[in-house]
């Protein structure tokens, strides 16, 4: 389920010198975490969201995709207050490893197995998404959550995906990672990332599950 939402300025913004699309940023190859001639074993409806071939170059660049399709209950809402930039796949990206970003509230609620609703929203501007169709993988207590937004962000009309991997504890959400990408766009003033690049932000601390939305 798609919904129309403009994200928070800082996550989709074009921050670099170039018109790279996708790719390598200072050289850094990664890790190569898994076999990658192995299919990832996560649902066949969050490979049609991002294809699979992209999610093992973010996993190679410190991304975890946590695979299963037994998932942990992620219901709850969760504050993302310390999310710190770690890679972009642009290296003209103006980004630098550590600059913080805007806060967040994210509320999951009415799962069923692999599906759950989000509703989202930007904490300072009040940027928000409302029942927005999310697929997870994972198993134990780790998941990883697709989402795919048709947005509107500086008047440009665009779809974006976003990932977020964790583990959930009792607290909140630990070892949190976020992944955006722009997958469409309609944006002949080059406003906001090009479409293939990523970008991966790591959570300092944990992501606090919170009663107020």
């Amino acid at each position: 389920m798609l919904c129309a939402v403009m994200l928070a300025f800082f996550a989709l913004v074009s921050c670099s010198k170039s018109e790279y699309n996708g790719g390598d940023n200072n050289g850094n190859n990664g890790n190569n975490n898994g076999n990658n001639s192995k299919s990832l074993n996560i649902p066949v409806e969050a490979k049609a969201i991002i294809p699979e071939a992209t999610l093992r170059q973010i996993r190679d660049q410190g991304m975890p995709i946590h695979e299963g399709t037994n998932p942990p209950n992620i219901e709850g809402i969760y504050l993302l207050d310390n999310l710190r930039f770690h890679y972009s796949s642009d290296p003209d990206d103006d980004f630098k490893k550590g600059d913080g970003t805007a806060k967040y509230k994210y509320k999951f609620y009415d799962q069923k197995g692999v599906k759950v609703k989000s509703d989202y929203k930007e904490v300072r501007f009040r940027e928000t998404a409302t029942g927005t169709g999310v697929i997870i993988s994972g198993s134990g207590s780790k998941f990883t959550a697709f989402v795919e937004h048709s947005a509107v962000t500086l008047g440009v009309r665009n779809k974006d995906v976003y990932i977020l991997s964790g583990e959930i504890t009792s607290g909140g959400i630990k070892n949190l990672v976020l992944t955006l990408t722009v997958t469409e766009k309609q944006d002949t003033g080059n406003q906001i990332m090009k479409v293939g690049v990523y970008r991966i932000f790591n959570h300092e601390g944990i992501a606090k599950k919170v009663v107020q939305y």
